[in-house]
C-alpha cells in the first residue's frame, strides 16, 4: 500500500460524528431545496469557533504576518487601472509564489477570528491554538477573555486535529497531501466519495461532492497548516475551475469570484505576491461547518505558527 493510499485509509476511517452528520445533512438538504437565503451557517465543529446567524458586515483573511486587512470583500474594485491578468494567470501566479516561500513551523498553529454583526459593532474575538499533538487552547467571549485548556476537541480521532473537508487529519497527513494539483483534486475528490456522508435524500450527489473538494482546497490556502507545495498544488487546482473570474483590483490584491454552487459568488482577494488570501465572503472549517453570504462574514486576522501562548 502505497504512502497516499495508507492517507486515504486513515481518513475514511475516521466516521464523521452524530452531531457532525447531522449538520452536514441539514446544510446539504438546504442546498438542495434552493432556498432564498444567500447565508449558509451550520454549527462549527472547531471548539469555539462559532458563527452568530446574523448578518456579518465584514469578511477578511488577513496574511500570516497579522497585517490587518479592513476593505469588504463586496466593496466595488478600487479605481487603480484594472488588472490586465486573467483569473486563472493571478492564481498561477500566486502557487508560484507559494511553492517558493520558505517552510514555517512552530509548536502551535494559531488561528485568530474576529466576528461581527453589523458594520458599527465591536468584533467577537475568537482564538485557538493547536498543538501538533492536537491539544488546543482557546479565547473567546464564552472563556471571558481568559486562554482556556480544551485539550482534545471531542469527536476527533487522537492525533487529528485539523478539519479537512469531510475528514479529520493530522499534521503529518497535511504535510503528506499530494504537491501536483490533479493528484491533489483527485486525492480529494476520492476522499470525499468514500466518506459514508449521506442527505436525507441518499448518498452525496457529484455536485454536493465537488463542493467538498471546493471547500477542501480553499482550507489549504487559508486557515489549515499547509507547506509551500500543498498550497502551491491546492492553488493550480483552483486556476483549472472554470467559473472563476476577476472582479477587479483592490487595495490588498487581486479580487475573484467563484461560482460552485448555482447561485453562488464566492469572492475572494488574493495578493499573487505574497499568495495570501486577504478577504472572503466565504468561510469552510470543515465537518459542515460554513458561512457564505452576498453581505459578509467572518474577519480572520491571523493564521501562522507560533512558538509561544499567551499569558
Amino acid at each position: 500500500m502505497d504512502e497516499l493510499t495508507m492517507l486515504a485509509t486513515a481518513l475514511r476511517g475516521s466516521e464523521p460524528s452524530q452531531e457532525a452528520a447531522d449538520r452536514s445533512r441539514h446544510r446539504l438538504q438546504n442546498t438542495m431545496r434552493g432556498g432564498p437565503a444567500r447565508k449558509r451557517r451550520i454549527g462549527w465543529l472547531a471548539g469555539g469557533l462559532g458563527l452568530t446567524a446574523a448578518t456579518a458586515a465584514t469578511a477578511i483573511l488577513v496574511s500570516t504576518t497579522g497585517t490587518a486587512h479592513t476593505a469588504h470583500p463586496n466593496s466595488p474594485p478600487s479605481t487603480a487601472a484594472p488588472s490586465t491578468l486573467s483569473a486563472r494567470q493571478i492564481l498561477l501566479a500566486a502557487a508560484t509564489t507559494a511553492e517558493n516561500a520558505p517552510a514555517a513551523s512552530g509548536t502551535y498553529w494559531y488561528v485568530k477570528m474576529e466576528e461581527k454583526e453589523s458594520a458599527n459593532d465591536k468584533p467577537t474575538l475568537r482564538e485557538r491554538w493547536t498543538r501538533r499533538d492536537g491539544e488546543v487552547w482557546r479565547r473567546d467571549a464564552k472563556t471571558e477573555g481568559e486562554v482556556f485548556h480544551q485539550g482534545i476537541l471531542p469527536d476527533r480521532p487522537k492525533g487529528r486535529p485539523f478539519d479537512l473537508g469531510v475528514g479529520f487529519v493530522s499534521l503529518q497527513q497535511i504535510q503528506e497531501l499530494p504537491t501536483e494539483a490533479d493528484r491533489l483534486k483527485a486525492w480529494l475528490a476520492d476522499t470525499v466519495a468514500h466518506s459514508g456522508i449521506r442527505t436525507g435524500a441518499g448518498p452525496l450527489t457529484a455536485q454536493m461532492q465537488k463542493e467538498y473538494v471546493f471547500e477542501s482546497l480553499y482550507m489549504l490556502i487559508s486557515t489549515l497548516p499547509a507547506p509551500p507545495k500543498v498550497r502551491a498544488a491546492a492553488f493550480r487546482a483552483f486556476a483549472a475551475y472554470p467559473n472563476v473570474k476577476v472582479v477587479g483590483k483592490v487595495a490588498d490584491g487581486e479580487a475573484l469570484q467563484f461560482s460552485v454552487l448555482p447561485g453562488d459568488r464566492l469572492r475572494m482577494v488574493i495578493d499573487p505576491k505574497t499568495s495570501q488570501v486577504r478577504e472572503t465572503n466565504f468561510l469552510a472549517e470543515g465537518g459542515g461547518g460554513e458561512f457564505f453570504s452576498d453581505g459578509g462574514g467572518v474577519r480572520i486576522t491571523t493564521a501562522a505558527w507560533t512558538n509561544d501562548l499567551p499569558h
